[in-house]
């Protein structure tokens, strides 16, 4: 099984950051990070967790340094990503994987740090995410080309299936993002937010593209807004996928 260090992934196709975004009557109960498909994500979860992650990661020199907004919105949008992945999944009759063992999640990322009982319940949760992968993405487009066409497809033509199929869940089922992490299109995949800071920084307010953060930017952000270790003076592309 992989070993783990990042969490930066691309579970959307673009950022696009602009300025505020303010409460809607459709949007979550206060406290409540996300909610769809009658599920729902409490905000303390994903405080807990991502403070258990950086603490871990800030002892690791050599690895990239994130804002940590980003990675508290990633971990959101992973979730929302997750509960539809589960939704497709059953529709498809491809199994929901169950709960993760303590021995996975220690496998997964011990690498990081040590996994223990102030933080397993957070790694345990990341764990149970993470689950739902690519191989479960393309078993939900090989059960999908089966039922369409017959043909048992595989590879990568059976995994843009599988994604184009949570997409088009997420659309119609449209998850409501607390605006802290700023207003999702579903059908394409773009975000308009403030993701790198909150409060945020006119620095951060400037950085169009996050798939490249530079080591002088993020040393711009509160050491309270970053997550690893100290920036280095080089600058450094933050890894998206």
């Amino acid at each position: 099984m992989r070993r783990r260090t990042s969490l930066v992934t691309a579970v959307v196709s673009t950022v696009l950051l602009a300025a505020g975004c303010g409460l809607t009557d459709e949007g979550p109960r206060p406290g409540v990070a996300a909610e769809v498909d009658g599920e729902s994500l409490q905000l303390e979860v994903v405080d807990r967790t991502v403070e258990d992650y950086c603490t871990l990661l800030a002892e690791h020199p050599d690895e990239q340094a994130f804002p940590t907004a980003l990675i508290r919105t990633q971990l959101t949008l992973l979730w929302s990503r997750s509960v539809a992945i589960d939704a497709v999944a059953t529709d498809h009759g491809v199994p929901v994987p169950g709960e993760v063992d303590e021995s996975e999640v220690r496998a997964q990322w011990e690498a990081l740090g040590e996994i223990d009982d102030d933080n397993l319940e957070s790694f345990t949760w990341l764990a149970d995410i993470q689950a739902r992968d690519e191989a479960m993405i393309e078993a939900i487009g090989t059960a999908a080309f089966l039922d369409e066409t017959g043909q048992p497809v595989v590879g990568e033509d059976a995994w843009n299936r599988g994604n184009e199929l949570v997409a088009l869940w997420l659309d119609h089922n449209q998850p409501h993002l607390n605006p802290v992490f700023g207003d999702v299109d579903w059908s394409d995949g773009t975000i308009s937010a403030d993701a790198l800071s909150v409060p945020v920084s006119d620095e951060a307010v400037g950085l169009v593209d996050i798939s490249a953060v530079s080591a002088e930017r993020l040393a711009e952000l509160p050491a309270s807004q970053r997550c690893g270790p100290e920036p280095q003076d080089e600058a450094a592309a933050v890894p998206i996928g």
